[in-house]
């Protein structure tokens, strides 16, 4: 990630934003559940305090949001929510079919065409339906 901060200007709005994004991402970080000096925080509140300090020293003296809270951490002030949160990817097989309704006389290839040209038509779809063929598979969003 370009952190422009460390050496031009303050820390920006946008710095936080893209500072919580990335450290919510990398470790998986929720935005509740946080403490600093025994209290119940937020991320968006560290983030905050962190950019009001780092702003106070020169640009080429600052420390980045992740090594901040990883110091603060480890000494103490600051700590971690119990729980983390992991994204996944559920993806199922599903078969889907319908029973539709078209002009008689067709054969069976006749009548699919038809259908795909008419399946939005009142009235075409007699029947919807759907069932899963196969067994749900997770992906952890990200591998």
């Amino acid at each position: 990630m370009e952190r422009d901060y460390m050496h031009l200007g303050d820390i920006t709005k946008r710095d936080i934003a893209n500072e919580i994004r990335d450290i919510k991402t990398s470790h998986q970080y929720p935005e509740e559940g946080w403490k600093i000096n025994g209290d119940p925080t937020t991320l968006q509140y560290l983030a905050e305090l962190w950019a009001e300090q780092e702003n106070e020293e020169q640009p080429e003296d600052r420390g980045t949001f992740p090594f901040w809270l990883e110091t603060h951490v480890d000494d103490g002030r600051v700590e971690e929510p119990e729980n983390r949160i992991y994204e996944v990817t559920v993806l199922v097989t599903t078969r889907q079919y319908v029973q539709f309704s078209a002009p008689e006389g067709m054969d069976s290839e006749e009548a699919k065409a038809w259908f795909d040209e008419h399946r939005d038509d009142e009235g075409a779809i007699v029947f919807e339906g759907s069932e899963e063929i196969a067994d749900e598979e997770l992906y952890m969003d990200g591998e």
